[in-house]
C-alpha cells in the first residue's frame, strides 16, 4: 500500500513492504531521502501533534528585546528620540515573524517507534487517507510479527520466547488467549515457569 502526501518544500511517500515501512522524501530540488522503519520497531501508538517553527519566536524576541532596549536607552541618556519609521520597522518585523509562526503551524499525526523516534504524516485535507494507511500498516505489522514470533519454537529459549509473546501481547498483534496458549505449549516444552524478566525488544536469538 502507498500514500503520497504532497507540501510546499515537496513530497511525502509511504510505502509498506515485506519488512516494514519505507518513507521516501522527494525535496523541490530533486534530491531523495529515505528512511525504513522495521516492523519490529513500530509501535501501535498515535497521536495528534500541532507542528511549529519556534525559530519565528526566537527572532522576534531577539528583534523586540533590542527595540525596547534602545527606546529604553534614548528614555534615560536623553539622546534624540529614533526616528517614527524604525518603530514601524521594528513592529512590522515582530508583527511578520509571528504571522508566520501562526500561518506555518501544521497538523501531524504521529506513529511511535521503540526507539523513540516518530513517523510523521503531515495532515493536507487527508485526514481518513492518513489514517486508514497507518491502519493497514499496524494490521501488517501485526501479521508480520506474528508469524515471526507468534509461534512456541523449541530451538529457542524459554525467557526469549516469553519476552516475544508478552511484547505481541502490549502491542496488539495477540490476543490473551493466544498468549496462555502459546504460554501453556512453551511450559510444556521446556518444564520451566514464568521468567524472573522479560526483555523490552523482540529478539529471535
Amino acid at each position: 500500500m502507498e500514500l503520497t502526501i504532497n507540501l510546499r518544500e515537496g513530497r511525502k511517500i509511504y510505502r509498506t513492504d515485506n519488512g516494514g515501512l519505507l518513507v521516501t522524501t522527494v525535496h523541490k530540488n530533486g534530491l531523495l531521502t529515505e528512511e525504513h522503519y522495521a516492523y519490529e520497531k513500530i509501535r501501535k501508538e498515535t497521536e495528534y501533534y500541532k507542528q511549529t517553527y519556534i525559530a519565528y519566536l526566537i527572532i522576534a524576541g531577539i528583534i523586540l528585546f533590542f527595540g525596547l532596549a534602545a527606546v529604553s536607552d534614548q528614555k534615560d541618556n536623553e539622546i534624540e528620540h529614533l526616528p517614527w519609521n524604525v518603530y514601524l520597522i521594528i513592529g512590522g518585523l515582530v508583527g511578520g515573524l509571528l504571522l508566520g509562526f501562526w500561518l506555518h503551524r501544521r497538523n501531524i499525526f504521529i506513529l511511535k517507534t521503540t526507539s523513540g523516534k516518530f513517523i510523521h504524516f503531515p495532515i493536507v485535507n487527508n485526514e481518513h487517507e492518513i489514517l486508514a494507511f497507518v491502519n493497514y500498516t499496524i494490521s501488517t505489522r501485526n501479521e508480520f510479527l506474528k508469524l515471526k514470533y507468534g509461534v512456541p519454537n523449541e530451538f529457542l529459549s524459554y525467557d526469549v520466547q516469553y519476552s516475544n509473546f508478552s511484547l505481541l501481547l502490549r502491542e496488539g498483534a495477540m490476543t490473551s488467549d493466544e498468549f496462555k496458549t502459546n504460554i501453556k505449549k512453551l511450559s510444556e516444552t521446556f518444564r520451566q515457569t514464568l521468567p524472573g524478566q522479560t526483555f523490552t525488544d523482540f529478539s529471535i536469538n
